[in-house]
């Protein structure tokens, strides 16, 4: 028998999607205090400080994780290839989420 058929024919697949899910949601949950963590550095270590700063590590965070989050929203459809979309099945070819893994 295949390694495919025994491991389910979507398996990687749906590996790759738990891996940006993963990245997702910590990236989601740790970025702020992250965040914060590294302008309270420059303001400690470097003096940097202000509104300017705040901002610009939030934008970064804003913008790393909105990357994160399209991939996993964006994510093909195993079997179809459409844009899964984070639904708990397919739109277009109905396949369920973590189906035949």
């Amino acid at each position: 028998m295949p390694l495919g058929m025994l491991m389910g024919e979507y398996s990687m697949a749906w590996r790759e999607y738990r891996k940006r899910h993963w990245a997702a949601s910590v990236g989601l949950i740790l970025g702020i205090p992250l965040a914060a963590v590294i302008a309270i550095f420059l303001k400690v270590g470097f003096g940097l400080g202000g509104d300017i700063v705040i901002g610009s590590t939030m934008a970064i965070w804003a913008a790393l994780w909105g990357w994160l989050a399209f991939r996993v929203t964006r994510f093909p459809c195993p079997r179809c290839g459409a844009a899964f979309n984070s639904a708990h099945a397919c739109e277009k070819c109905g396949l369920q989420l973590y189906e035949q893994a």
